[in-house]
């Protein structure tokens, strides 16, 4: 992985990183299982759009279209079958 690359990834590896360490903490352990996995599904959404918006701020010099990748990254996206 470039440098440029891990630049570009800081604010989502410390969205991770800060994830990871709620759930080793007391507070995770005290949730109730289904209230636990609620936060973990609106914190993984959050995650994936900061993955994505990081990688969209990382390819203006490829695409040259750096608003409309941005734009599109800030699009809720919803799976088929949802």
């Amino acid at each position: 992985m470039s440098e440029s690359a891990d630049t570009s990834s800081a604010s989502s590896r410390a969205r991770m990183e800060r994830l990871v360490g709620f759930l080793n903490s007391e507070e995770a352990a005290g949730l109730p299982l289904a209230e636990l996995e609620a936060r973990l599904e609106a914190e993984r959404q959050e995650l994936v759009n900061a993955l994505m918006q990081d990688h969209a701020e990382s390819r203006p010099e490829q695409t040259g279209q750096r608003g409309k990748a941005i734009a599109s990254a800030r699009v809720t996206r919803h799976r088929a079958g949802r």
